[in-house]
């Protein structure tokens, strides 16, 4: 394991309890990895050959010879002639790999000879050794820790009157590795199981890629030593050779030091072995007689603690362990943490879970300031956070992962000193009387087994207590007092936003200096480096998708959220990454609620099917009363009504308590309110899928209620034939337009000049520009964008909003309805309304382009540009058309955007092109511009054709020849189109681009597009050169 970095100097557990062992030998810290319970012994070949006195098929090599004899009995004189060359050179050069294809030969020979043969052939060898000297196997005995062997003989459980354990047998298996009984587990396998036993390549393969060995490496991959016996120097043991490689392989950088017990004249030859590795020499003596003395002086010295099976108990680590399984479990949905812990056996809790963002700064201040300047507002090592000792006070909003954050910290600053048992305790368990933190503290450590006895001596420990209030006075002083009298080695003080101030003041009044860390959110890093995890080959569309949802929904950036999300997403059963926001988040709502979850049962308890009508007909009141907040009385009362009606049994109270444990409703000031507003509107939308007054109560304010109408197409796709109507109705109430605004104005031609046309060839003629280096490290988008919710309903009646931001909001509600009334038969309305929205679109581009606000904006700017130009004596000249092109082109932009996510889908293409093909629906810029943007990002077959067509005649108009002409070149250039479209799009782009000018003669317009053809085949191929993975671009919206 890797804890601090590259750099950090390796040492073990026992380096790290006591100071004084940079002075100990090899032997005294081998000692104290077995005393103190962090040794795991792994038992080879020359502990048989001990014991057997040198019995051939005791060892590895003499198996085999024995297996030859009986495959040459059964095979042809030839056979015998192929495989002892083969195993003469393994052996002479010690190379594995001729001896495993040796033992493969072998092993199929004895197959072929039968199932049976092959069982009789072990219990005849290995199965019948001798136990002629037991001094090994008793002084093995002696050692209070768990046995692995890579032996496939019995000796060990028959001298010490053991079980086996081996891979078949699971529950027994990761007992014996976990220390719970005395097993002997065999690791390649037993003769008394003929398929467990390791000979072949596949069975190694097999073997090390299971899951007894994954649970092998997670047993003691942060804490254990590994003890090897009976692996001596020059011993041709492949068993040894793949355990050492897959050691090699699973601790590269360990910061645990192993044991490799051996003779003293191997010591110099294994320490070169090793000089790569984390693995010890450690001599027992000069003779193979002086190991027996060895253990037993080791094992004499007296054990910390020991449990049934008479195994040494780490307690500190075995506290580890649990809340590391603890933290897993409440931060990923349990398929997902089951398959992390598949793919990463290995590693902290550094590996397994994201670390918490930690920020000197609340969020909203991180935001506002130039985090990537200002050192005061950059991100926090969590690391250094969790080796500070003292007090921390650590502080979240609202459902911003406060108490995954605490675990994850004390949980960390156990890791980084294996001295320090991690704890954490919550506030809310306090009971009445005094000394309420030391007695939580004492409860929670009997409870994992830290201490045996209420008044034990506590270990040093990193105490988190969750949920804590300045606001509940003789308790919360009480625990702050408690907190300055306690010796812990660190105390992480988590509360909620705003009570801050107070428990940093009730800390100073008992004389500490509290340091205060805040809870951020996660950006574009945190959710991609969390999907990597789970789906390292599709994490870029995977992290696409989940930034939009966050985005779109308002949900908050934590941990857990994001987890639910990717689980949701990568459940091919349920959803897909193309799926509706509405189809995730209703997915998302129903795991939160418990569906799908085996400890939930609605034989006993409410199912979420009834929970989901409950939360919809809250949503409806919250609608009807237009409050995001509402008294708890009154909820209560509600919920009290819906119950009694359906005669469920259950008390209200206990039901609201559910609905804020499941992290959909939650206590603010005031009432109660749904924890998102998207979650109100979704809930809402459920509701008006049963209730068609509640429909028609919506759909009378439709702008004022067009998220709870977003939801309600996506989930009742057939519609209600009130819906399409309705959305025609609210179209109709916009007629503004503007007869010819800038971005539809048709430009004039320039003359193209010989020089113009020498200056494209030339430009087009070969590129040797080099690939840039690695861009310098941006900040990341997320970074300056708030989580913050807003509330579900408009602070200001729609009347009042501005003539464009109500268009814009009416034309993307429409156009979600459109694009999720996949299932409505009325084509004919359903096209016409399609219409309409294509022409909307393209109207409200002309309106933003010649806002007063944005012409307003764009004068401020071009003379800030003009003023600076004067300033370094340049020329400055009036508000060019270069100027006005610039910035036409972002309302363009929004447009485009705002088209992509609420309307283009595959669903409408045939709709689409039965628009088109009529040939006289859409004919104005505006149109021809929207119904563009639309084809290009559904991108069915076809639709470069169709771009084609629609802009024939408008070339010279601004928005096409500016902007879609470009935006077309960008996917050409940028390799984003079909093999057989892309000839088609280079020859319009081309075209396009050559047609800004006019020409004398035709030939020089010929020119012009070939000219253009080339520079545009070369900027591709020089992007491709420098070109980033798709999996890693994201387009943020």
């Amino acid at each position: 394991m890797q804890f601090g970095g590259r750099d950090e100097v390796r040492t073990n557990s026992a380096r790290r309890h006591h100071p004084e062992a940079l002075t100990m030998t090899p032997a005294e810290r081998l000692e104290i990895a077995v005393r103190e319970g962090n040794a795991v012994v792994i038992i080879g070949a020359g502990v048989s050959a001990a014991t057997t006195r040198n019995q051939p098929e005791a060892s590895w090599i003499g198996l085999l010879k024995s297996g030859i004899e009986l495959g040459a009995q059964h095979s042809p004189p030839s056979w015998r002639n192929l495989v002892e060359p083969v195993l003469a050179a393994g052996v002479s050069e010690n190379n594995t790999t001729y001896l495993i294809n040796a033992a493969s030969l072998v092993s199929a020979a004895i197959e072929q000879i039968g199932d049976q043969a092959a069982a009789n052939w072990l219990r005849d060898t290995v199965g019948n050794l001798p136990v002629a000297d037991p001094s090994w196997i008793d002084a093995i005995g002696t050692l209070r820790c768990p046995l692995l062997t890579t032996n496939y003989d019995t000796l060990l459980e028959s001298q010490l009157s053991r079980p086996t354990a081996d891979r078949t047998d699971m529950q027994a298996f990761q007992a014996g590795v976990g220390g719970k009984t005395k097993a002997i587990v065999h690791l390649h396998g037993v003769w008394t199981n003929r398929e467990t036993v390791a000979l072949s390549e596949a069975d190694y393969s097999r073997q090390y890629n299971d899951e007894a060995h994954k649970s092998l490496e997670r047993a003691i991959s942060s804490i254990k030593s590994i003890v090897y016996i009976g692996f001596g120097a020059g011993l041709a043991d492949p068993n040894f050779a793949k355990l050492l490689e897959w050691h090699r392989r699973t601790f590269p950088t360990s910061a645990i030091e192993h044991f490799r017990l051996c003779k003293e004249d191997e010591i110099s030859d294994l320490e070169r072995a090793h000089r790569d590795s984390n693995i010890t020499p450690v001599s027992y003596g000069n003779q193979y007689g002086d190991f027996p003395n060895f253990i037993r002086r080791i094992s004499e010295a007296p054990a910390v603690r020991t449990n049934d099976a008479g195994i040494v108990v780490n307690a500190t680590a075995e506290a580890r362990s649990a809340m590391l399984s603890e933290l897993l479990a409440e931060t990923r949905p349990q398929d997902l943490g089951e398959s992390v812990l598949a793919d990463h056996p290995v590693g902290s809790v550094r590996a397994l879970a994201l670390a918490p963002i930690l920020l000197p700064v609340p969020h909203s201040e991180y935001i506002a300031r130039d985090s990537d300047k200002d050192e005061r507002t950059k991100r926090l090592d969590p690391d250094e956070v969790c080796q500070t000792s003292g007090v921390t006070v650590l502080v979240a909003e609202d459902h911003g992962g406060l108490t995954v954050a605490l675990k994850w910290l004390v949980l960390r600053a156990s890791e980084l000193d294996l001295n320090t048992a991690p704890l954490y305790i919550t506030f809310k368990d306090r009971d009445r009387g005094a000394h309420q933190f030391h007695r939580l503290v004492r409860k929670q450590a009997l409870d994992t087994d830290l201490i045996e006895r209420r008044l034990d001596p506590l270990p040093t420990l990193s105490v988190a207590i969750d949920d804590y209030s300045p606001f509940v006075r003789k308790v919360s002083d009480s625990v702050i007092t408690d907190i300055a009298e306690a010796q812990h080695r660190s105390v992480f003080v988590g509360c909620k936003s705003g009570s801050e101030a107070d428990v940093i003041e009730r800390l100073k009044a008992v004389g500490i200096e509290a340091s205060v860390r805040y809870i951020g959110k996660l950006n574009l890093a945190d959710v991609k480096a969390l999907v990597k995890v789970a789906t390292p080959v599709r994490h870029g569309s995977v992290t696409s998708r989940i930034i939009q949802l966050l985005q779109a929904e308002r949900l908050p950036r934590n941990p857990y959220t994001v987890s639910l999300l990717i689980d949701i997403l990568l459940r091919g059963e349920y959803v897909s990454t193309e799926a509706s926001s509405t189809t995730i988040l209703d997915q998302y709502m129903s795991i939160l609620l418990g569906r799908g979850n085996p400890d939930v049962d609605t034989r006993y308890a409410l199912g979420p099917d009834q929970s989901i009508t409950a939360l919809s007909s809250l949503a409806s009141r919250f609608v009807h009363e237009e409050r995001s907040v509402i008294e708890e009385s009154r909820v209560v009362m509600w919920l009290e009504e819906l119950i009694a009606a359906y005669d469920w049994p259950e008390a209200p109270v206990d039901l609201l308590n559910a609905f804020k444990k499941n992290r959909i409703l939650v206590k603010r000031p005031g009432g109660v309110s749904f924890v998102r507003s998207s979650y109100l509107h979704l809930f809402s939308a459920k509701w008006a899928t049963r209730e068609p007054d509640f429909l028609s109560y919506v759909l009378q304010e439709p702008l004022r209620h067009s998220d709870i109408i977003r939801h309600y197409s996506a989930l009742n796709r057939r519609g209600d034939g009130s819906l399409l109507p309705a959305m025609q109705k609210l179209l109709d109430t916009f007629s503004e337009s503007l007869s010819e605004p800038s971005v539809f104005r048709k430009v004039e031609r320039s003359e193209a000049s010989d020089l113009f046309l020498e200056r494209l060839e030339n430009d087009s003629a070969d590129d040797n520009r080099d690939v840039p280096a690695e861009p310098s490290e941006e900040i990341d988008p997320l970074d300056k964008i708030s989580d913050t919710d807003q509330s579900p309903f408009p602070e200001v009646d729609d009347s009042q909003m501005p003539y464009v931001n109500r268009y814009s909001l009416a034309l993307q509600t429409v156009s979600a309805v459109l694009r999720d009334s996949d299932e409505v038969t009325d084509l004919p309305t359903k096209q016409g309304l399609l219409v309409d929205v294509i022409e909307g679109w393209g109207v409200l581009l002309g309106l933003l382009a010649e806002e007063p606000s944005f012409i307003e904006l764009r004068r401020k700017i071009t003379a800030d540009i003009i003023s600076d130009r004067e300033g370094s004596g340049q020329s400055a000249a009036p508000d060019t058309e270069e100027f006005s092109d610039l910035f036409n082109v972002i309302p363009c932009f929004m447009v485009a955007g705002q088209i992509e996510s609420s309307l283009a889908s595959q669903k409408l293409s045939v709709t689409l092109s039965r628009i088109l093909d009529s040939g006289s629906a859409i004919s104005s810029a505006g149109g021809v511009f929207a119904a563009s943007v639309l084809l290009f990002f559904i991108k069915r077959n076809g639709w470069v054709k169709q771009v084609i067509k629609l802009s024939a005649g408008k070339q010279d108009v601004w928005v096409v020849r500016n902007f879609l002409s470009l935006m077309y070149a960008a996917v050409y250039v940028g390799d984003q189109v079909r093999r057989d479209e892309e000839g088609a799009l280079l020859d319009y782009v081309a075209s396009s681009l050559a047609d800004r000018w006019k020409y004398k003669h035709d030939r020089d317009r010929v020119r012009a597009v070939e000219g253009w053809k080339v520079k545009l085949r070369k900027e591709r191929e020089y992007l491709a050169r420098q070109a980033i993975p798709d999996s890693d671009r994201l387009e943020m919206e």
